[in-house]
């Protein structure tokens, strides 16, 4: 009789596999199709010098130089990729290859986090299935398509990002379930190394390497933990930290100018009205600066009267002004470079933005902190507000080939570079222009995601919930305890990233909240799971109770 069970079991499970299978290969099929109706050539934007031009040069003259204070990784991936295949073509297949592999890490993290549960309620099959949409919301959205057609690192950094979450996952399963220490040592090691290499693709993460290593760092506090343990798992990734990404950057940015005043403008123009305010007090109280009243003077009335001309441009409207316009037109940035005689004005206005952001931190806290919580109040208000599932119904490629065209005309540095296939991109760019060539996305994704968009920030409450419960109850701890502990944990790399961007800028550019896609989809869609996995086994503790003895 057993036999004859086991008989009728193994089918039916090979037969379920087989169906998910192909299910799976269906779903990236239709999601590799869906990303080619575009025309292969990538979009562009104002910041793509650079990105490109460090590859260019490298190709053209031998010499990779880093320009506009951009880190060197995503330049070298496009280096790589038009050394190995000289056609601006090759970049957004491969970015929208990377784009279907975060897919595939996407669903492999969803199918991984159910070996965090013990006792699962929810059959194993079912659970693959819902894992399928998960992937889908992900693979069909066109602002993320979008995202993978552009020449910045936005493109890639989902695939690594993806990545991180599964490397935490496994961490968390070999090292507190299946207690492998060369598991857990691996998956450690991986995770480190690549929170700092999406540091490095985005500095806009820079909050988000601590959080996204925190189960890492939590072992390491383990007293019970074998100092040699330790040490293996922080000394590997160190090492690779600083052969691969820490010395090539500074021997690659040491000629790039901007490289060391993009920072402090940004914090200083990005906080401007404040900082025109602090300046009006120093002045009024008499306040005894490293600066002089007069030159003071001078800079309260030009930055006053540049932010009053950057309210005409319409942007940020989070922040009354526009920072950009005071940054890179021919705004305050550049007239107030005349200010400073000496032969060092470029240090020196560097320590002087550094000293009055702080300086406006220490003296109006209130302020700065309002700005920050309206900036993460873009994400985390969601109704009517800008949120990761922000879908572009309509992806139309003849306004996005206008502006390659637009940006290659104004980018004097770029159309000095002779080569060849960017020449050929470029005369592409022209006739794309004139065409209308659309990408539709699918209805049911935009129904879903405007649903995901309105009860984002109700789930991080639901879930805030379930975690008091799930700790305080034994039953649910046993089972759930570092399930929903991974869920937290995927939840705070949006909130670190967000708070990031929050502090040094404003989350009002769209796609700093499309990049968190991938991490904000995925805790949401387990804190669903999540819910259903505890009222089925309240529902199955309540029946159990309530049968005949």
């Amino acid at each position: 009789m057993i036999g004859r069970e086991h008989s009728l079991t193994i089918p039916g499970v090979l037969s379920s596999r087989l169906a998910y299978i192909g299910l799976t290969l269906l779903l990236f099929g239709a999601a590799l199709l869906f990303r080619f109706e575009l025309p292969l050539e990538p979009f562009i934007d104002s910041d793509v010098g650079g990105y490109l031009e460090p590859a260019l040069r490298q190709l053209t003259h031998g010499h990779f130089l880093q320009v506009e204070g951009r880190n060197f990784v995503y330049p070298g991936f496009i280096y790589l990729v038009l050394r190995v295949f000289p056609d601006f073509r090759a970049a957004a297949i491969i970015q929208h290859l990377l784009g279907l592999a975060a897919g595939g890490v996407l669903l492999a993290c969803w199918n991984c986090a159910r070996t965090l549960i013990k006792g699962a309620i929810i059959p194993a099959g079912f659970y693959r299935l819902c894992g399928l949409p998960v992937a889908a919301l992900f693979l069909f959205n066109t602002s993320v398509i979008r995202l993978e057609h552009l020449i910045r690192p936005e493109a890639i950094f989902p695939f690594f990002a993806a990545l991180n979450m599964l490397f935490n996952i496994q961490f968390i399963r070999y090292r507190y379930i299946e207690l492998s220490y060369r598991a857990s040592l691996v998956y450690g090691s991986a995770n480190l190394f690549n929170a700092c290499l999406l540091f490095f693709l985005k500095p806009s993460f820079y909050l988000g390497v601590g959080f996204s290593t925190l189960p890492i760092w939590f072992s390491l506090l383990d007293r019970k933990e074998p100092f040699q343990r330790k040490l293996a798992m922080i000394g590997v990734p160190a090492l690779c930290i600083s052969l691969f990404l820490l010395l090539p950057e500074k021997s690659i940015k040491a000629g790039d100018e901007l490289s060391r005043t993009f920072l402090p403008t940004t914090l200083f123009v990005m906080h401007a009205d404040i900082i025109r305010d602090q300046i009006s007090r120093d002045l009024r109280d008499d306040v005894k600066t490293p600066y002089e009243k007069q030159f003071l003077e001078q800079t309260e009335a030009l930055l006053a009267h540049e932010i009053e001309l950057s309210k005409g441009t319409g942007r940020y409207r989070s922040l009354g002004f526009d920072p950009d316009y005071l940054m890179y037109e021919d705004s305050f940035d550049q007239k107030f470079q005349a200010l400073f005689k000496s032969q060092q004005g470029a240090e020196d206005r560097i320590k002087f933005y550094y000293y009055y952001f702080f300086r406006a931190w220490t003296n109006q806290p209130g302020r700065m902190l309002t700005k920050v919580l309206r900036q993460l109040s873009i994400l985390y208000n969601n109704i009517g507000k800008a949120s990761p599932y922000k879908h572009e119904i309509e992806l139309v490629g003849g306004r996005n080939y206008l502006n390659n065209c637009v940006v290659l005309d104004g980018k004097k540095s770029l159309s000095e570079i002779l080569y060849a296939p960017l020449a050929d991109f470029s005369s592409k760019s022209r006739e794309l222009a004139r065409v209308e060539p659309k990408l539709l996305q699918p209805g049911a994704v935009s129904w879903i995601n405007g649903a995901l968009l309105r009860t984002f920030s109700i789930l991080i409450i639901l879930m805030s919930v379930l975690l008091v419960m799930v700790v305080r109850n034994p039953r649910l701890r046993e089972s759930y305890r570092l399930f929903a502990l991974t869920i937290a944990l995927f939840y705070s790399y949006s909130f670190a990233n967000s708070l990031g961007i929050a502090i040094v800028h404003s989350l009002e550019i769209t796609r700093y909240l499309t990049n968190q896609l991938i991490f904000c989809l995925l805790p949401q869609c387990m804190t669903l799971f999540l819910i259903a996995e505890i009222w089925g086994s309240w529902r199955g503790t309540g029946e159990a109770q309530m049968a005949p003895r």
